[in-house]
């Protein structure tokens, strides 16, 4: 399929656009996946022969939604403190993951069946505006990587990237709500290996009670919570509607692809 796609550049070379007035990251994307209207020949083969159909995609498990039982560390002054979050979300990796023999954290996502390398550069990207709601999640990070699903991949802009794939998992607690967590994943391939390193996350907060699977007392369990794909995906659509594949689009209704805030990238 050939798509015109128009990317902003910014004053760090990274191909998107900070809005300040929405505090969100701008990519413009010109048509918007305009064919879901008509249908083409070629994208419907390209929508058969994709692992990211709405079919696929709910035929999977249900996934876990991560409890969240510990707060963010603050400081003195009652604000999250930074280095300790980033520090506490590096332990919560290797003791759900390890530490690969370079000394990075790692853990394995159960989806992909790949290693991810966490970095704390890449826990730190989406601190410096989304602190109060990243911090929330940060600290179980590990187990939420974990647990998440790839819903669909991206066409990276950086030449010396194989591939990114976008990963959403959810986390909660019954007084701080549920967490729907969007993270991307560039996978890069040397002379050596292959290997998957986490670029950034972000996250969007929902209230439990509106969660029609969760019941009053599912978050207060000292297991985890599951919530099937197909409901999962309802939330996602709400929230995260920008990364969805096409298929799933199409099944929820949508004529053209919302507009894209995610990072720097294509959707393929």
């Amino acid at each position: 399929m050939n798509i015109d796609v128009v990317m902003y550049a910014d004053e760090t070379g990274d191909n998107g656009r900070y809005n300040p007035n929405t505090d969100e990251i701008e990519v413009n994307i010109k048509g918007e996946y305009s064919l879901l209207q008509t249908l083409s020949h070629e994208l419907v083969h390209f929508m058969e022969e994709n692992k990211y159909t709405y079919k696929t995609l709910t035929n999977k498990p249900p996934i876990n939604i991560v409890k969240l039982t510990t707060n963010a560390p603050i400081t003195e002054n009652g604000k999250t403190d930074r280095k300790r979050l980033v520090n506490t979300a590096i332990e919560n990796i290797i003791a759900f993951g390890k530490l690969n023999k370079n000394g990075n954290a790692v853990i394995n996502n159960y989806n992909v069946g790949n290693d991810i390398i966490v970095s704390k550069k890449s826990l730190q990207h989406g601190l410096d505006r989304r602190v109060e709601q990243q911090a929330q999640v940060l600290s179980h990070i590990g187990e939420v990587l974990q647990y998440s699903i790839v819903v669909n991949e991206l066409s990276p802009k950086n030449d010396s990237i194989d591939n990114t794939y976008i990963l959403l998992g959810m986390a909660g607690k019954k007084d701080k709500g549920v967490y729907i967590v969007s993270s991307l994943v560039n996978s890069y391939t040397n002379e050596v290996e292959a290997v998957d390193v986490l670029y950034s996350i972000n996250t969007k907060k929902e209230s439990a009670a509106l969660l029609p699977e969760l019941q009053s007392n599912d978050l207060q369990s000292p297991t985890d919570s599951k919530i099937s794909i197909s409901s999962f995906l309802e939330i996602v659509n709400e929230y995260f509607p920008d990364v969805l594949p096409i298929d799933v689009l199409k099944h929820f209704g949508h004529d053209k692809r919302p507009s894209g805030k995610l990072c720097f990238y294509i959707i393929l």
